[in-house]
């Protein structure tokens, strides 16, 4: 039965985010705009600031599950020999929409979970630990459902099949999946900061801002990736399904 290794996850992901950069890099860069909005509402609306941040995370949220799900399916047709194309991957992803609601609810409850964590008052000992706690229970809850979106596309299953099934995959390589995001994570971290401060010499503070969001594309893109060949790869090593034949079993 293959191996599940870090290594081969990251080459393929590279692999295929060069094959098709602009196409990746434009599904991330349209997951971007509900944030570049509400930022530029922020300045510009006599709406409350805790209003705008509301709708804006939830627009934000629904974004990153829809463009993750089209980004799988454009990995998906690299994987089959095809070209990955923006349009055909909106459109199906569209059409596969009812399927990914669990995925759009369950992150919702993540970011419940982290946001208010985020915001609490570090000032006090037990705020502190309290916020650490709950930022710490998200990010344990999505390396557990981090495949949610790819199983609600490629296997149509309902919210609590789903959830047990991202559960099921993840069992016993969740330590590995937790290295390859923080790899990513770190190059992602390195190329943001890089161009944050790149951006800083030629514009003010909220365009470096703005126009960071849209940079921060890049390395998303290549999460979004990411997630992808690690659902591959985990049908592969678990269920002995070559990533080559995948084809078959979702058709």
């Amino acid at each position: 039965m293959p191996d599940f290794s870090v290594g081969t996850i990251l080459s393929r992901s590279f692999s295929t985010f060069f094959k098709h950069p602009f196409v990746f890099i434009g599904l991330s860069i349209l997951a971007q705009t509900p944030i570049v909005v509400t930022l530029l509402l922020v300045l510009n609306s006599t709406l409350e600031f805790w209003s705008l941040l509301i709708i804006g995370t939830t627009l934000t949220i629904f974004m990153q599950v829809f463009i993750q799900g089209a980004t799988f399916i454009g990995v998906y047709e690299v994987f089959r020999g095809n070209s990955a194309r923006f349009g055909k991957a909106l459109s199906h992803m569209i059409r596969t929409l009812p399927a990914t609601s669990g995925a759009f609810l369950a992150f919702i409850f993540i970011t419940m979970i982290a946001v208010p964590g985020i915001f609490l008052d570090e000032g006090h000992t037990v705020a502190h630990i309290l916020a650490n706690t709950m930022v710490v229970i998200a990010m344990c809850l999505f390396l557990k459902l981090c495949l949610i979106i790819p199983i609600c596309v490629a296997e149509r299953l309902g919210p609590i099949e789903t959830i047990r099934r991202a559960a099921e995959l993840t069992k016993d390589f969740l330590w590995k999946i937790v290295c390859i995001y923080l790899v990513v994570g770190t190059i992602g971290v390195v190329f943001i900061w890089g161009i944050h401060f790149a951006l800083m010499f030629f514009m003010d503070e909220f365009n470096t801002i703005i126009f960071g969001y849209f940079f921060r594309s890049i390395p998303m893109a290549f999460i979004n990736i990411a997630t992808a060949v690690i659902y591959f790869e985990l049908r592969s090593a678990k269920e002995g399904i070559s990533i080559e034949n995948l084809a078959h079993v979702f058709d």
